[in-house]
């Protein structure tokens, strides 16, 4: 895995970009994109992958601004629409809702480099799989989760502490 070391400059002085948000989008077609989030391995990006439906993929949004960043993502499914968490990435595929959603920091909270969030897609468990030995820190629950194929999570080191401060004040 290649780490992506993404920076700006704000009065003369490097800022990270942060993950702000993950966004499901369905389509007809199978797509790639940059901004999509990628498998840690090269697997499938598409949620749906093997279950039918629509092809779907979680575009990744990104904020130069600390206090936007997100400190985690959770997963969430139910057999009735709730349009609160966004799209449902199980479009077309029959069985539950299922949605992605995220959750911003406390004040001491840490958050998510660019580069520091992927997909990852096993056959195994997260437990016996075990993201951390990448140095994966935080995970969501497995999305495919009662769809009894392939494990599927969104994985993520949180290494970067909350500054209420902008990126041009001294840190």
């Amino acid at each position: 895995m290649e780490e992506t070391r993404i920076t700006l400059m704000c009065a003369g002085k490097k800022t990270w970009m942060y993950v702000e948000s993950l966004v499901v989008q369905t389509f007809d077609q199978a797509q790639d994109s940059s901004d999509f989030l990628r498998e840690i391995d090269d697997g499938s990006n598409d949620l749906n992958h093997g279950y039918g439906g629509k092809f779907s993929y979680v575009m990744v949004n990104y904020t130069d601004d600390i206090t936007k960043a997100a400190s985690g993502f959770s997963f969430y499914s139910r057999d009735t629409p709730w349009p609160l968490y966004g799209k449902d990435f199980a479009e077309g595929a029959g069985g539950d809702y299922r949605y992605i959603y995220m959750h911003k920091p406390e004040a001491s909270a840490k958050v998510i480099k660019k580069g520091d969030i992927y997909l990852w897609r096993s056959q195994k468990s997260v437990w016996k799989s075990n993201p951390a030995t990448r140095g994966f820190t935080e995970r969501s629950g497995d999305l495919n989760y009662g769809r009894n194929k392939d494990y599927l999570n969104v994985c993520w080191k949180k290494n970067v502490d909350v500054c209420r401060k902008s990126c041009c004040s001294d840190i």
